[in-house]
């Protein structure tokens, strides 16, 4: 038996900042060069390829992050830096930002991007029926929203969010062509299967089987090397995979990493594999309205009490890094510093000692009650397999 607390991920005792597996074929050479084409394979297909609805499918996310552009962009580090916006400030009380957009914008169809087009995609975040799958909804919820002049938009907030720029990374959307379609009719407008944006690759053929991207011309930063891009999709991960070993297709990333045996049938083909660390990380949540929780040292405890690299080691092997905070280890944000928490059963059982929590046929107890727990998560595989490894 075990009495009330929650195991849910984020929060308390890191078990893995998750990597996918990026194939691609082999090229001689280490520098690039301009020219050639890349085929690149992922399961699934198109459904909307708009900013707006990207982060429910994953081959829009994809088709989106190519063919928009935000205010700003990420860097390797998770810093923001300048995408069409050129620059921006702050005011003193952190509540009013304001975002100078580069000159001479453009749309991929040569029309003039300007402030009102970004005023017009932050007000649809927050109409009725749109039902956005971005977070930034939430983040400019309360916010007032201000054209200055045709370059330059103002941004106020009910309250400080130092984190703004970073989330401004949406997609901006052309007012010209999506103001008469209306917020309820956007998310079924003919614009999301013929998007127009401002990204480095424009979409120039679309069917069930493949897009194509070519260059966009009036790309705001460096033109793309690659004269062409062409995502072909697939139903599931097992046909991607049997495309790729057949080499009907230069490269694949997979979300949910592939097996040992997988990577080497690949490695003898020929092609390269690169782990690309993501920001999916599972935590574990204490409830600490619960009185068993209430005191550090056992908290501190039960991090002693989990051997977190051979949980990590076991259920994904080189596909996942130990994260010791909410913060994963790759982002500028994350601190080293801070403190990290190994396997110790001796220092667990001092601390549970310290607090009081005696050992009575091996169940721990204070003042006649059990220092135990129950273990809640949902169905992804993923976590349940942790929670298993946890308990």
């Amino acid at each position: 038996m075990r009495s009330r607390w929650v195991f849910l991920f984020a929060l308390v005792a890191g078990l893995g900042l998750f990597a996918a597996i990026w194939i691609a074929a082999s090229r001689n050479g280490s520098e690039p060069i301009a020219g050639g084409i890349y085929i690149e394979g992922i399961a699934g297909e198109p459904d909307r390829i708009n900013p707006l609805f990207a982060g429910f499918n994953e081959v829009d996310e994809s088709l989106v992050s190519l063919i928009f552009a935000g205010l700003t962009r990420l860097d390797e580090h998770g810093r923001p830096s300048p995408d069409l916006a050129e620059s921006w400030t702050v005011s003193p009380d952190g509540l009013t930002y304001i975002f100078t957009l580069r000159s001479g914008l453009l749309w991929q169809d040569g029309t003039p991007l300007t402030a009102e087009d970004v005023e017009f995609t932050y007000e649809l975040l927050g109409a009725q029926g749109v039902n956005p799958s971005s977070t930034i909804a939430s983040v400019l919820d309360q916010a007032k929203i201000s054209i200055l002049d045709i370059r330059t938009i103002q941004i106020r907030l009910d309250q400080p969010f130092a984190p703004l720029p970073a989330y401004l990374t949406l997609g901006i959307l052309p007012v010209r062509i999506l103001s008469d379609v209306g917020p309820q009719g956007i998310s079924e407008a003919i614009f999301n299967r013929a998007p127009i944006g401002a990204g480095p690759y424009r979409l120039k053929a679309l069917d069930q089987t493949r897009a194509v991207l070519v260059p966009n011309l009036f790309y705001h930063i460096a033109l793309p090397l690659l004269e062409e891009i062409e995502l072909r999709f697939f139903r599931n991960e097992v046909d991607l995979l049997a495309a790729l070993k057949a080499q009907q297709i230069d490269g694949a990333m997979f979300s949910s990493g592939l097996g040992d045996a997988d990577l080497l049938d690949l490695d003898r083909a020929g092609f390269n594999t690169l782990h690309l660390p993501t920001t999916e990380t599972v935590f574990v949540f204490l409830n600490l309205t619960e009185p068993n929780f209430d005191d550090l040292r056992v908290r501190q405890a039960l991090l002693h009490a989990l051997d977190l690299d051979a949980i990590i080691s076991g259920l994904h092997g080189s596909l996942a890094i130990r994260a010791d905070s909410p913060l994963p280890p790759a982002i500028w944000s994350s601190t080293p510093s801070l403190q990290k928490y190994g396997y110790d059963l001796k220092a667990a059982e001092s601390l549970l000692e310290e607090a009081g929590w005696v050992l009575v046929e091996e169940v721990r107890q204070r003042g006649g009650v059990s220092l135990s727990f129950q273990l809640v998560t949902d169905s992804d595989p993923v976590r349940v397999a942790v929670a298993q490894e946890v308990v």
